[in-house]
């Protein structure tokens, strides 16, 4: 298949990627579960892969040696990539979590076809159908993810072109940038992320707590989740009006701190007894040029750096927390790391790089291995959409990597949730799940209390 074809090259990004998955046995599988309202039939599921899930170039390829070949429609194994789960049954979702918490390991793959399989779960306990594409992070990252659902619902958008609109055609005028810090600050973040961007990879680890594995680089194939309960939208829009200057997603990372210490408190972890101590997760920074289309050329691609998020273990109150967590968000969107990142990781894994690959892919490895938790925030389809000719009711999104521990945040017709999934060594993800709608009210009625807006707090 492919093989006197001329290869697409990935960026270094997606061959560093592909090499830890594929040398150092360590894959990042990305999983998203789409609920549709009923079963469209299995006709209609397999029309949609094959007339818009396979128009996108690395999904009818195969990967060697850092390219992408192209594979002939006709020669891809649609008894592989579509699998019919419980065909005859109706099934619980208890039961498909069960099975979700399988998919990492390796058996259920063949790295000889191309990295992406298709799940087909016609009839839930609740009437709903669930499709759940699993594709290999090589192929693509969450932002592309999303581009590649845009794809796929019903007259989505037309994702050959950019996903921002012209001031000509009516955008609202931007705001003023308020920002939490001090321009001594800013320059602080600023030279921080050179030389993080630089040497992040021979940073120290996380202290030890109930939600990091002792060894990060030995997970096991065996994976648990759990999905919060949705907060409307509207809600953390009145929350954030509250704080001149802040953001939804100032907001949903607050909210997602005070979750995790929350859960920590209630198990009474050491980790909390030094405030030196420091728990962080690594979320991907996406890269892109706004003003060129996601799908270049129709295809996905990997182009992101990361960041690193240090979660405050103390606060006075929940306002407080947001003001904490605010000012290293600001902090990091001063920062360079994740562009110096790119470029150092370009560097190494340029054609006349005298560094040896298999360095290479531990350093990439040890990006992730030092932290505590991988974080993502995606924003989804801003009102209710259809696939298959089925409303699509909700939208998951986790990720599955060697780190243990992953957090993703998904937005999706004016609703917010998050999904966990972690490592079988660790704790139950449920027991974290059950505080987020709770930590949110409790600092919506924390914050709805106080008159008037907030300071600005530099």
């Amino acid at each position: 298949m492919g093989g006197k074809t001329k290869g697409r090259r990935g960026s270094a990004i997606t061959r560093g990627l592909a090499d830890v998955g594929l040398k150092k046995k360590q894959p990042i599988w990305i999983i998203a579960n789409l609920f549709l309202e009923s079963d469209p039939g299995l006709e209609a599921v397999l029309s949609l892969v094959k007339e818009k899930l396979l128009e996108v170039p690395r999904f009818a390829s195969v990967y060697r040696k850092g390219k992408f070949y192209p594979v002939d429609k006709e020669d891809i194994d649609f008894d592989y990539h579509l699998v019919e789960k419980w065909k005859d049954e109706t099934v619980s979702m208890e039961k498909v979590t069960e099975f979700m918490g399988t998919l990492y390991d390796p058996s259920h793959y063949d790295y000889s076809k191309p990295w992406w399989k298709f799940f087909y779960i016609p009839k839930l306990e609740d009437g709903r159908c669930l499709l759940m594409p699993v594709i290999n992070h090589t192929l693509c990252d969450g932002v592309a993810g999303i581009a590649l659902i845009y794809k796929l619902i019903d007259n989505g958008p037309d994702m050959s072109k950019p996903m921002i609109r012209d001031k000509k055609q009516g955008a609202k005028p931007k705001k003023k940038k308020v920002s939490y810090l001090n321009w001594y600050n800013r320059i602080g973040w600023f030279l921080w992320g050179i030389s993080d961007g630089l040497t992040g990879t021979i940073d120290f680890n996380d202290s030890k707590s109930s939600l990091r594995m002792k060894n990060v680089l030995k997970a096991s194939s065996d994976k648990r989740f759990a999905f919060t309960s949705p907060i409307s939208l509207e809600k953390i829009k009145t929350v954030k009006s509250k704080f001149p200057g802040a953001t939804v997603n100032d907001v949903l990372v607050a909210v997602l701190s005070m979750t995790i210490i929350q859960y920590l408190k209630n198990i009474d972890d050491p980790v909390l007894k030094k405030r030196s101590n420091r728990i962080r997760g690594n979320f991907p920074v996406n890269l892109r040029d706004p003003k060129k289309p996601i799908l270049r050329d129709g295809d996905t691609s990997n182009d992101w750096g990361v960041a690193s998020f240090r979660f405050p273990l103390k606060y006075k109150s929940r306002v407080d927390c947001f003001y904490k967590v605010k000012k290293q968000l600001d902090g990091l969107k001063s920062s360079p790391a994740p562009i110096v990142q790119k470029y150092n990781i370009k560097s190494l894994y340029g054609k006349f790089s005298p560094i040896p690959g298999w360095f290479v892919r531990d350093r990439l490895l040890a990006l992730n291995s030092k932290v505590t938790t991988m974080i993502s925030n995606v924003p989804g389809p801003a009102k209710e959409e259809s696939m298959c000719g089925q409303r699509l009711d909700d939208i998951q999104f986790i990720l599955y990597s060697p780190v243990g521990m992953y957090m993703g945040v998904l937005s999706y017709n004016g609703k917010v949730s998050v999904s966990l999934a972690c490592d079988a060594s660790l704790e139950d993800p449920a027991d974290i799940a059950k505080l987020w709608d709770v930590e949110f009210d409790k600092f919506c009625e924390e914050v709805m209390a106080h008159e008037g807006d907030f300071p600005v707090k530099r």
